[in-house]
């Protein structure tokens, strides 16, 4: 009894100072500095949703794939308008706060996003216009066109009306993309967060923060995209055979369907990938 009672106190004792020495490490921490910041969808190089890229591609498909759908309250007139933030300005802002120079802001919530606000109607068509600009002329002086955009301009790759059913706002890369069904869908890729358009005022005001004009930011974006299909060689070959897949599983087409072979040809035509060894399937 007597071993019992000495292990028991024993125990005790060495409870006791483990409990002081939880005590004494909950008087020692230190409040971790933060700063918050709240972001809509983003664009900008190496985006890794591919979203902004699968639209570039559908204007450029547009033939094969038919007019972009955006829903009526996305269209321009809409009740819904959307914010993007550009990646290389969000890096910017994150580096100014790694250096110590928004220490006085340090524990509060920015939003931060380029000023505009705007449809998807208006940022698909104005990728339309980017792909115009960065499209290669033939070589007489005649207006550059994107391979498959019906002349007339940005505007004509649009269509506003419900998205065929079958598929969510934002979808992406489900199973049901692989599904035989004889609906024609039509994804949409923006927005794919709930909040939206968002004020980033504050955070020009009491960070600095200076947002990139939304055109810019988009003319970048298909310009960087564009990039990566010009050489066709093994520079940026996994980003673009990733961009390509994305867009033939949203639309869930046909293994061996005139659509699925004509959307092939036109991507290997803007310099995509093959996939591996069947259609649909993770690329080379």
């Amino acid at each position: 009894d007597s071993d019992s009672d000495s292990d028991s106190d024993s125990d005790s004792d060495s409870d006791a100072k483990y409990d002081d020495d939880d005590v004494n490490d909950d008087d020692d921490l230190v409040p971790v500095p933060w700063l918050a910041i709240r972001l809509p969808d983003v664009i900008g190089p190496r985006d890794g949703t591919y979203r902004l890229w699968r639209y570039q591609m559908w204007v450029q498909c547009v033939d094969v794939l038919g007019p972009v759908v955006v829903s009526p309250d996305l269209a321009r007139g809409g009740s819904r308008r959307l914010s993007f933030a550009y990646a290389p300005d969000v890096a910017g802002l994150v580096a100014k706060v790694a250096r110590g120079e928004c220490d006085a802001r340090l524990g509060q919530s920015y939003n931060v996003a380029c000023v505009e606000r705007v449809s998807l109607q208006e940022i698909v068509e104005r990728v339309a216009e980017c792909v115009r600009e960065t499209a290669p002329g033939d070589g007489d002086g005649d207006e550059k066109s994107a391979p498959g955009e019906v002349f007339g301009g940005a505007r004509s790759v649009v269509e506003v009306r419900e998205p065929g059913r079958g598929r969510k706002r934002g979808w992406d890369d489900s199973e049901e993309a692989t599904s035989s069904s004889s609906v024609r869908t039509s994804p949409e890729f923006y927005p794919s967060v709930d909040g939206g358009a968002i004020d980033p005022s504050r955070a020009m005001a009491e960070l600095g923060f200076a947002p990139t004009p939304l055109r810019d930011a988009v003319r970048e974006t298909v310009r960087w995209c564009a990039g990566m299909c010009a050489g066709g060689g093994d520079v940026g070959r996994r980003e673009r055979a990733e961009a390509a897949r994305r867009l033939r599983r949203s639309f869930g087409l046909k293994l061996f369907s005139d659509e699925a072979k004509a959307l092939r040809v036109r991507l290997r035509r803007l310099g995509f990938p093959e996939p591996k060894d069947r259609w649909g399937d993770d690329a080379e």
